[in-house]
């Protein structure tokens, strides 16, 4: 058996589509599942730079406690721009979004990180 190809197994970007709004520039992902015999929800988490773009704002403050779940779908592609990987996450809501630590004159890069719970993931 060959090796696996390394080349496109790299994930150059991540994108994020949620109600019909996209985010671009994810970072990271993690927590993502597929287990066949779960029940209830699982959760994954989402951290990108901290930018002026308010979108997990926006869906975080927008989902009411009896809000009807959605569908969200992560895309991974390579380095042409191709898509290698798309994971879709039924019955997915925000939970969270949390803010990295703020501190005064620290020339790292600020992030956030968005924390959804999905009920099944799907792997195409």
């Amino acid at each position: 058996m060959p090796p696996p190809d390394l080349v496109t197994a790299v994930g150059q970007s991540l994108s994020f589509e949620f109600d019909g709004v996209l985010v671009t520039n994810i970072a990271v992902v993690s927590g993502l599942r597929l287990e066949q015999s779960a029940t209830g929800s699982k959760e994954c988490s989402l951290a990108r730079a901290l930018t002026a773009d308010t979108r997990f704002e926006r869906w975080v403050e927008s989902v009411s406690a009896d809000a009807v779940r959605r569908d969200g779908v992560l895309v991974v592609f390579d380095q042409t721009g191709r898509q290698i990987k798309r994971y879709k996450l039924l019955n997915a809501r925000p939970k969270s979004l949390e803010i990295a630590t703020l501190t005064t004159g620290d020339t790292s890069v600020l992030s956030e990180k968005l924390a959804v719970t999905y009920e099944r993931l799907e792997i195409g």
